[in-house]
C-alpha cells in the first residue's frame, strides 16, 4: 500500500537538493539577511528603549506609526528605482546609508534619536524590497519556493539570536547596541556590492518572458491587478493578517511589560523572540515541502495558528505559557510567510516585480501604521483579554479570505509535480 510518508520523504530529499543547487548569489543574499538580523536590536527592543528615554505607551505608538510611515515613503521611492534604475544600485546605496545612520545614535538626544531612526527606516524601506526582487530575478518558479524558504530560514536564524543578544546588551550599554545594529547593516550592503551582480532584466528579456503567471502586462499597476484578481485577494489577506503579526512589535512587548515589569519583561520577550526564530527556522523546510503543490493552504493554516497564539497571550500570565503561545504563533507565521512570498512572486508579471512588491509592502505598512496607532490607544482603555480577542478575530477572518486564493492554481504546480516525480524516481 502506498504510504504518503514515503512521498513526503522523497519530496524533502528533492527540496534539499534544490537548496544545494541554487544560484551562488542567492546564498550571498541569505548570508546577508542572516548577518543583518543577528545585529537587529533597535526595532525589536524599541518599546523598552523608548521607555528608558521617557516616552509613554501612547507616545511609543505614535513613534512606531512614524517608523511605518517612513517605511512607506521609502518603498514608494523604491518601486520606481528598482524597476528603472536597478536592483543592486538601489539596495547597496540605501542599505549602507541606513546602517550609517544607526552608528550616529550614540550621539543623539532624546528626540534626535527618534528622528535618526525614522531616517534609517526611510533608507531601509528603499533598500529591502530590492533584495526580495533580486531573489525573484535569480530564480525560476521551480527554484523559488526553496530559495524563499532558505531566505526565510536565514532571516529567522539571525532573528533567533539577534533580539536575545540585544536584550542583554540593552541592560549593559545602549551605545554598543546601536553600533552593532549599524555595522551589521552596512556589512550586508558591502556583501551585495562585492558578490551579487545586477539582476534587472533587459527589455528584450521582459518582452520574451513566457512563464505562466509572470508574463509581461502592458500598463500601470492598476492594470496588473485588473488582470490578476488573485493578487487582490492576497492583498486583502495580508492586510488582515498583519493585524496579528504586528503585535510582536507592539502588543506583545507592552503585554509582557504590563504583566512582568520592566526587568523581567524584556527578558521574557527576548526569549519569545528566540523561540519564534528557532521554531520558524526548524519547521520551514517541512512547510516548504508540504506547500510545494498546495498554494493558498498555508495561508489558511497561518491565520488559524496565529489567532490561537494571539488569544493565548490575553489569557495567560506564566512565562512558560507565553513561550508555548509564541511557539504556536510562530508556526502560523512560518505557514504565512513561506506561502505568501512565493505566491506573490509566482503571480507577478516580470515587468512589474518592483512595483507590485512595493505596492503590497506599502499597503500592508499603511495598515500596520493604523493598527499600531489604534492599538496604542486601545491597549490602555480595554482589558488585555478583550484586546487579544479582537486580534484573534482579524486572524480568523484572514483565513476565510485565504480560502479564495486556493481557486487560483499555482502556475508552477504541474512543473514542480513533474520534476518531483522525475527526481525522486530511482535510476
Amino acid at each position: 500500500m502506498y504510504n504518503p510518508l514515503i512521498r513526503v520523504a522523497k519530496e524533502a530529499i528533492v527540496l534539499l537538493k534544490k537548496y544545494k543547487g541554487l544560484p551562488f548569489e542567492v546564498y550571498i543574499l541569505c548570508l546577508g539577511i542572516l548577518l543583518t538580523n543577528l545585529g537587529s536590536y533597535i526595532y525589536p527592543l524599541f518599546v523598552f528603549i523608548a521607555t528608558d528615554y521617557g516616552f509613554d505607551y501612547s507616545d511609543i505608538a505614535i513613534i512606531l506609526t512614524l517608523f511605518t510611515l517612513g517605511q512607506i515613503v521609502g518603498t514608494m521611492i523604491s518601486g520606481q528605482l528598482v524597476d528603472r534604475v536597478g536592483r543592486k544600485k538601489t539596495f547597496t546605496l540605501f542599505m549602507f546609508l541606513s546602517g550609517l545612520v544607526f552608528t550616529l545614535l550614540p550621539f543623539a538626544s532624546k528626540y534626535g534619536f527618534v528622528a535618526l531612526v525614522i531616517i534609517a527606516t526611510v533608507f531601509s524601506g528603499i533598500a529591502r524590497p530590492a533584495a526580495r526582487v533580486m531573489l525573484a530575478d535569480l530564480t525560476n518558479q521551480d527554484q523559488r519556493q526553496a530559495a524563499l524558504g532558505l531566505w526565510y530560514m536565514a532571516l529567522n536564524v539571525g532573528f533567533s539570536f539577534g533580539p536575545a543578544i540585544g536584550a542583554f546588551l540593552y541592560n549593559i550599554n545602549l551605545n554598543i547596541l546601536y553600533l552593532g545594529d549599524g555595522i551589521t547593516t552596512m556589512l550586508f550592503s558591502l556583501l551585495i556590492m562585492l558578490w551579487v551582480k545586477e539582476t534587472m532584466p533587459s527589455q528584450e528579456t521582459i518582452d520574451s518572458h513566457d512563464v505562466k503567471g509572470e508574463k509581461k502586462i502592458d500598463g500601470n499597476i492598476i492594470e496588473v491587478f485588473k488582470q490578476k484578481p488573485e493578487l487582490v485577494y492576497l492583498a486583502v489577506f495580508e492586510v488582515l493578517i498583519i493585524v496579528a503579526f504586528c503585535q510582536f512589535s507592539f502588543g506583545l512587548p507592552v503585554t509582557t511589560n504590563m504583566l512582568m515589569g520592566n526587568v523581567a519583561g524584556p527578558i521574557v520577550f527576548g526569549v519569545m523572540m528566540t523561540i519564534n526564530g528557532v521554531v520558524v527556522t526548524v519547521i520551514t523546510p517541512f512547510i516548504t515541502t508540504y506547500l510545494q503543490k498546495r498554494e493558498g493552504i498555508g495561508m489558511i493554516i497561518s491565520g488559524i495558528l496565529m489567532g490561537i497564539g494571539s488569544v493565548m497571550f490575553g489569557f495567560i500570565s506564566s512565562p512558560w505559557l507565553f513561550y508555548l503561545a509564541a511557539l504556536v504563533w510562530s508556526c502560523g507565521e512560518a505557514f504565512w510567510i513561506v506561502n505568501a512570498m512565493a505566491y506573490e512572486t509566482n503571480h507577478t508579471p516580470i515587468s512589474h516585480r518592483g512595483r507590485v512588491s512595493t505596492f503590497m509592502h506599502n499597503l500592508v505598512s499603511t495598515m500596520r501604521m493604523g493598527v499600531i496607532f489604534v492599538c496604542g490607544i486601545l491597549i490602555e482603555q480595554i482589558s488585555l483579554q478583550l484586546y487579544w480577542t479582537i486580534i484573534l478575530g482579524f486572524a480568523l477572518i484572514s483565513s476565510f479570505v485565504a480560502v479564495k486564493l486556493t481557486q487560483y492554481n499555482r502556475p508552477v504546480n504541474r512543473i514542480v509535480d513533474e520534476n518531483l516525480r522525475a527526481e525522486s524516481e530511482p535510476v
